[in-house]
């Protein structure tokens, strides 16, 4: 800032006076700020007769602005309690300052520990951190913590991401809480609900944690139970389009199909787990934030997301691989929870079951004759795609466009 006299005062005695002075001050950015009054006195303090000037703040009209910390850290990518499909994983946050001062970051991050204290990226200037390789199928947290140039600090949040890369029986853990389950009219994206009413009411639901196969079973892991005894062979080997198809090592990572209900329910008690009932398979689908139509968001219903039939023209007219399309995941990461092939859940089906069904871990009814399939085909329009359709079907049925994936239980 600057100084300038605005007054003077007379002489408190002979060898001393008195002024008064203005301070204007400037910040960094080249701000003004309202000005402080003072004084001086001199006379008392000289060094060979020229007096010294000291100034002393007695009030005024203002102050400068203080400084105010860093915005603190928010909007994660990866997602809070997302999932990734990566090995080499880059973070990224939104900061900044409102002061318009500089900002440095330090990045914590550290596997299966909610405390995370591990520096992975020390002083840097932009709002990303490439942390390189991880862990598959682990549980990372993460920590951004924001410097201004004055010293000021904010902390963001714990984030917390899964990593679910993997070879194999891959799954990933949907945690217990809250979803909304069944049609939302109300989405702008949604024109109609079922005719039947069966996926209504919208309702909220608790899931207590539990793990999915990130994709649908294989032509590769089915045949292994099948050499193992408990598994019967698929019904026919061939696909819409391939004579041969589940004894072709061409389409081992394709799903199986032409399996029935029981089928899929021997296969996944073989591989130690279960099928997932409407409830885990929904979740898994659409997240616990919002109501999306489908696992991707509301829109679009293409080929670049899934294997479908939009209303361009069908996409493939036949199954493709598991994993082929990383832009249609869910919110945790799994893959096809529409498109390819639909999947048998463990639920007998009920019309009008959402309307007094349970609101905490809902198992479907408790008898039946037919089971659910949830999830859409290769041979799917945009109104049966949608992720709150529920398709009933008799058990024994074993067909080109129906597959499956399994659940497990959290070990304690």
């Amino acid at each position: 800032g600057f100084l300038k006299p605005v007054d003077s005062l007379n002489a408190l005695s002979g060898n001393s006076s008195l002024g008064l002075w203005e301070l204007s001050l400037i910040d960094p950015n080249g701000a003004p700020h309202p000005a402080q009054l003072g004084c001086w006195c001199t006379g008392i303090i000289g060094y060979q007769n020229h007096p010294v000037f000291l100034p002393t703040i007695i009030g005024g009209n203002g102050s400068p602005t203080a400084n105010q910390p860093p915005i603190k850290p928010s909007n994660p990518a990866p997602l809070d309690s997302g999932t990734v499909q990566n090995q080499q994983v880059n973070l990224h946050w939104n900061g900044g300052d409102s002061d318009g001062d500089s900002v440095l970051y330090d990045v914590y991050l550290e596997a299966e520990d909610v405390t995370p204290n591990i520096l992975v990226c020390n002083n840097v200037a932009n709002t990303n951190c490439n942390i390189g390789s991880i862990s598959p199928t682990t549980d990372y947290y993460w920590q951004v913590v924001a410097t201004d140039e004055h010293g000021a600090t904010s902390s963001g949040p714990v984030w917390r991401f899964h990593d679910a890369l993997c070879l194999g029986d891959c799954e990933v853990s949907i945690y217990e809480g809250y979803f909304q389950m069944g049609c939302d009219i109300s989405n702008p994206s949604v024109t109609a609900c079922h005719s039947s009413g069966d996926e209504e009411p919208l309702h909220e639901v608790w899931l207590n944690t539990f793990n999915i196969e990130t994709t649908k079973v294989t032509n590769a892991q089915y045949a292994r139970c099948v050499e193992d005894g408990p598994c019967e062979p698929p019904d026919n080997f061939g696909s819409v389009t391939r004579v041969s198809y589940y004894d072709n090592p061409t389409y081992a990572n394709y799903p199986v199909i032409y399996v029935s209900w029981e089928d899929a329910n021997n296969y996944c008690t073989w591989a130690g787990k279960r099928l997932p009932t409407e409830a885990e398979w929904e979740k898994a689908a659409r997240g616990a934030n919002d109501t999306r139509r489908y696992p991707w968001g509301n829109s679009p219903y293409d080929c670049s997301v899934a294997n479908v039939f939009p209303s361009t023209g069908i996409c493939t007219g036949d199954t493709t691989p598991v994993d082929a399309y990383p832009a249609g995941q869910s919110p945790y990461g799994v893959f096809e929870m529409v498109g390819n092939v639909w999947e048998w859940t463990n639920d007998w089906y009920q019309s009008d079951y959402y309307v007094n069904s349970p609101s905490v871990n809902p198992q479907g009814p408790e008898s039946g004759t037919e089971k659910v399939r949830r999830g859409s085909a290769w041979g799917t329009g945009a109104s049966n795609g949608r992720i709150a359709r529920r398709i009933p079907e008799a058990p024994s049925l074993s067909s080109n466009y129906i597959g499956f994936r399994c659940v497990s239980d959290p070990i304690d």
